[in-house]
């Protein structure tokens, strides 16, 4: 006989009836009302806990035996007593020593900066425990489990597609109404007011199957506020069904919304209560689909998903099995499954675990920037760090040391053998200098390029050339006549004419001699005047500035038509003359040296690659960008945006190199493309170090 008892159970707990297990087995849940939780147990577990009474394990073993078809083992008891007292389930530890619950606290609580570590991401705040509520209030939640309301709200959705499908232009029209002030406030009150909805969708679900929703608040969700509803007393209801129902009620309550919505934004005029219904539709339709029926997070499609696959625990179990699945393909493991499935539910599982990995990845990842770029540097370097070793690198080393405890089991397989191979393979080329050619985009043109601009209004009287004749430095392009000039030049001679003829009839007359000195000052003047009107006449001859090409002619240069001064009227540029600029990256510029020899790929195919030869390399990047041919807000190769000033910024650092091409082919336009330029050769882990450096470098930058 034991001499320790097994320890006594707390008189608060309820054994409740569970849903069928996955094998057609019963369940049942130990509901712990101190702290609203559920612990679901099966069959074995619950013939143990009817017979805890007797307090000794091989008794209760005996017992088992002769009045059930089951077996149970002295371990299974110890393991279940075990549970129990972690779970702080008995009243004393199975020592009988209540000290040991106080080092049981000890050992499992976190430091302050640990729990912040795990929680900063997701903190709950009760606000209200609605029970009471929930019961004066039912009766305005009847129609969410009204079979013909449901029609109904399929009815008027319908209709409101429909409808809003005959004036998509105009919907559609009104998204541009985010991107302002009022746009965001809008949808934040909009999404305040869905949400809300939402949480009370599931409340009233809760409280019609009989569950108790013990407290409603908020959560801050990447500091985010997000409104919640604790409706784990769900646990207690037998019927997946009926769980389902209670898990979708926030979504149906949205999917009504919006059908409602919609169809009263198709009929409303114009005006604020029609914003406000486009409003609460699209924030219903975009985040009922975008979040909440992902269930790849912990949201409402995540519990449809475990109810519809009758899977409690679903991700916890998914990723045992996903851990097991891939020691197998890995190492060709040989341990038992972490629990008897089928093999499509098998499959099932570790699929789904493998997607939450993927996901979870790039979510924290994305998190990580989030949380970067929303606090001041210093915390949102710390909070980067934490996100990428916390969440990323931690999970990933926790497996890793698994692998290695096992090492003596798992790498004397053959299958361990051929993952050894195509890991030294992957860290060969990864560590093997081997990239020896840097590629960036290049713009080649003409070195000596001018537009030629008519200096003022005028009407074209004849042009001279046409694309692609060769013209000298002055020769005549184009002439203009101005009706103008021509006017003030008739003026001005009239006027010079008639000031010479009273000059000559005062200088024989001795009474108005004394007004010669102003009259030759204003002949002084008028000649002034002409001048200036003959430089004028001389401007509207348009003249080559350069010796070239003619690459182009506007299109609207048509003898007898005015011209426009502000387009350029000829084009021209020397061919001969080819100068090629390129932009690297960060990462690729050290890898640059003056003097290497570099290849000039149009992207144009019909046009040669050209060599060339690497002249300079600017030691500073690039702060404004002015190559508009490789600006991505252009279709060029390099992102960039529009900065406050007006001018363009890259996105990131860039270095300009300039190149002299060795070759020459009669271009006649700006061809865009890429260089290949000879490095040194480096290994990828060489340059993923130099890009890591150089951004924290960067970003260390105070």
């Amino acid at each position: 006989m034991n001499e320790s008892p097994l320890p006594v159970l707390r008189a608060d707990l309820e054994l409740l009836p569970g849903p069928r297990a996955l094998d057609g087995a019963p369940t049942w849940s130990i509901f712990d009302p101190a702290r609203n939780r559920h612990f679901r147990i099966g069959w074995l577990a619950f013939e143990i806990l009817s017979r805890w009474t007797l307090r000794q394990p091989d008794q209760i073993v005996n017992r088992i035996a002769a009045e059930t078809t089951l077996t149970a083992t002295d371990d299974d008891v110890q393991s279940l007593s075990t549970f129990l007292y972690k779970n702080s389930l008995t009243l004393l530890p199975p020592s009988g020593r209540s000290v040991d619950y106080l080092s049981q606290f000890d050992a499992t609580g976190a430091s302050w900066y640990i729990w912040l570590l795990r929680n900063y991401l997701f903190i709950r705040i009760p606000l209200i425990h609605p029970d009471g509520l929930m019961g004066r209030t039912a009766f305005l939640a009847a129609p969410l489990f009204s079979i013909r309301f449901a029609k109904l709200m399929l009815v008027l959705g319908i209709l409101g597609l429909y409808l809003v499908a005959r004036q998509w232009d105009t919907f559609f029209s009104t998204f541009s109404a985010f991107f302002s002030v009022q746009g965001f406030l809008c949808f934040g009150a909009a999404l305040v007011v869905t949400k809300a909805l939402h949480e009370l969708g599931h409340a009233y679900a809760a409280h019609h199957y009989g569950c108790r929703v013990a407290t409603m608040g908020v959560a801050f969700l990447v500091m985010f506020p997000v409104l919640y509803t604790d409706t784990t007393d769900a646990w207690r209801l037998t019927s997946r069904r009926q769980r389902a129902h209670i898990a979708a009620g926030g979504i149906i309550v949205e999917l009504y919304l919006a059908a409602f919505a919609t169809l009263l934004w198709t009929v409303l005029p114009d005006g604020a209560l029609r914003s406000a219904m486009f409003f609460l539709a699209t924030t219903s339709w975009t985040m009922t689909v975008a979040i909440n029926l992902n269930p790849l997070m912990r949201f409402d499609g995540y519990y449809l998903l475990s109810d519809y696959c009758g899977i409690e625990n679903l991700q916890d179990r998914a990723f045992r099995m996903g851990r097991w699945r891939l020691r197998r393909l890995l190492f060709g493991s040989l341990e038992p499954a972490p629990e008897p499935l089928s093999t499509d539910m098998a499959r099932f599982l570790y699929l789904f675990a493998w997607a939450v990995w993927v996901f979870r990845f790039f979510l924290f990842l994305g998190i990580a920037i989030l949380v970067y770029t929303m606090f001041f540097k210093l915390l949102g370097i710390v909070l980067f760090a934490v996100e990428i070793v916390w969440f990323l690198g931690m999970p990933i080393w926790n497996e890793v040391r698994a692998w290695w405890r096992s090492r003596g089991e798992l790498l004397t397989t053959r299958r361990a053998l051929v993952t050894a191979t195509f890991l030294a393979l992957f860290l060969a080329v990864f560590f093997t200098p081997w990239r020896e050619n840097v590629s960036f985009p290049a713009v080649l043109e003409m070195q000596d390029r001018a537009s030629v601009h008519a200096q003022e209004p005028g009407v074209v009287d004849k042009i001279f050339v046409k694309e692609g004749d060769w013209v000298s430095a002055g020769d005549p392009l184009v002439r203009l006549s101005s009706a103008q000039i021509d006017f003030e030049v008739k003026k001005a001679r009239a006027r010079r004419d008639a000031l010479e003829r009273h000059l000559e009839r005062q200088a024989a007359s001795e009474i108005e001699r004394a007004n010669l000195t102003v009259l030759n000052q204003e002949l002084v003047e008028n000649q002034s005047v002409m001048l200036g009107l003959a430089r004028r006449e001389e401007s509207m001859m348009l003249r080559a500035p350069i010796a070239g090409h003619v690459l182009a002619i506007d299109g609207s240069l048509r003898q007898g038509l005015a011209i426009n001064p502000e387009l350029a009227a000829v084009k021209i540029g020397d061919a001969r003359g080819l100068r090629l600029k390129g932009y690297a990256e960060e990462a690729d510029v050290g890898l640059i040296s003056t003097g290497a020899t570099a290849v000039f790929h149009p992207n144009d195919v019909t046009l040669p690659s050209i060599r060339a030869t690497v002249l300079e390399v600017d030691d500073a990047d690039a702060q404004q960008f002015d190559e508009p041919y490789l600006a991505s807000v252009f279709g060029g190769g390099i992102a960039v945006r529009w900065s406050e000033k007006g001018t363009l910024t890259p996105e990131s650092s860039v270095y300009r190199v300039r190149l002299q091409p060795e070759d020459s082919w009669g271009t006649q336009q700006v061809v865009v493309g890429y260089v290949s330029a000879k490095s040194e050769a480096r290994s990828l882990a060489e340059q993923l170090y130099v890009s890591i450096v150089a951004l924290l470098i960067r970003e260390s930058a105070f």
